[in-house]
């Protein structure tokens, strides 16, 4: 005779039979690298790269997927209780059996990583995401602009350049010279590729008598580069993208130039909402907030107590996606504005500039 299965059981059977997280922490418990689909990495070496800076090499299970040189990955740090992720650009290179992401002690998940990560853990990634890659285009020359931390993808763009015929210029900008990250890489780099050329730029303390230096036409021109007869990569910050994005808008080639943030450009005062401040209302929470309508909405969400899920803070990953379901937003990364109807939009990169209604 055949028992009858309690609604319970057969709940608790079809969760053990087809629910892959249940299955994924059950498997943690004997092997934290097996899981039946999700991207894990154990930690297996971490160098200081200067006195605030460390790459973490990291070793993939069999559920990464690989990543083009460019590309960046979320990962995960947990800071007074609280499960935080970001997402950094990888800075090996493709045909590496290992990942390396570089790392500034700087901000909350940065600083938790610092902290917190040891050799040996083993850590939950995500494949690959990011458009910050080289085209199939193999023979205009290409013009690599980065500036401090924003040299990681730029590195791993390079490496793809060996023994190539290529050709590639770097113009690399930190403050000192204490600030350059993989600056003994990329001499070598250099001096092993007749295709590759390096500059160590400095905006505060020049090494060697060098004056300091910006990005500007003059300091192109007695670089003998011509912007118009290459592609441009730049990734930095939002100082150095503002002089690149207004050069090249200058001399109307802004298509030529392909821009990666680690932040959104902070808003002029005179770009200011300077208005009263705007009523959000999400939905889901049931829960109506005053907010200034100035910056980023998940920064506003954030001081007012709400935390929406979020990884790269830039307008990438999509982690922080939400349905705007009335209302307009202002989308800080090209100054656009959406229409008053439902929209997916992304809360790190849009400021409230209406009044709102949010599915959260």
């Amino acid at each position: 005779m055949r028992t009858k299965k309690s609604p319970a059981a057969k709940k608790m059977l079809k969760t053990l039979l087809i629910d892959e997280s249940w299955a994924d922490f059950l498997a943690a418990h004997i092997d934290p690298m097996f899981t039946f689909s999700k991207p894990m990495a154990k930690i297996v070496r971490i160098k200081p790269e200067t006195t605030d800076t460390v790459s973490f090499y990291l070793q993939p299970n069999r559920h990464w997927q690989g990543f083009k040189a460019g590309q960046s990955i979320t990962v995960q740090a947990r800071s007074n209780g609280k499960l935080l992720e970001r997402m950094y650009s990888l800075s090996s290179s493709p045909d590496r059996r290992y990942l390396r992401i570089t790392v500034k002690k700087q901000g909350l998940v940065s600083t938790a990583l610092h902290e917190t990560w040891q050799r040996g853990m083993v850590v939950p990634i995500s494949q690959a995401q990011g458009e910050f890659c080289l085209p199939a285009d193999t023979h205009t020359p290409l013009l690599l602009i980065a500036g401090g931390s924003g040299i990681t993808p730029v590195y791993s763009l390079l490496q793809t350049l060996r023994g190539k015929s290529q050709k590639a210029v770097l113009l690399y900008f930190n403050p000192t010279a204490h600030d350059v990250l993989f600056q003994t890489r990329l001499e070598r780099l250099a001096a092993q590729n007749a295709n590759i050329q390096v500059h160590f730029l400095y905006t505060r303390n020049p090494a060697n008598g060098q004056p300091t230096t910006r990005l500007n036409a003059a300091l192109l021109e007695s670089l003998g580069i011509d912007a118009r007869a290459v592609l441009t990569w730049l990734c930095g910050p939002a100082s150095l993208q503002a002089a690149g994005r207004e050069l090249w808008a200058q001399w109307g080639i802004s298509h030529r130039l392909t821009m990666e943030s680690f932040q959104i450009a902070a808003r002029r005062p005179q770009e200011s909402s300077g208005g009263a401040a705007v009523q959000v209302k999400l939905t889901r929470s049931r829960r109506e907030l005053k907010l200034p309508g100035e910056r980023p909405l998940l920064d506003e969400l954030e001081d007012a107590g709400v935390y929406p899920r979020f990884g790269c803070r830039m307008g990438i990953c999509r982690t922080c996606h939400c349905d705007k379901e009335r209302g307009q937003v202002e989308n800080l990364k090209d100054g656009d504005h959406s229409g008053e109807g439902r929209e997916q939009i992304r809360l790190c990169v849009s400021r409230a500039a209406s009044n709102l209604e949010l599915n959260l």
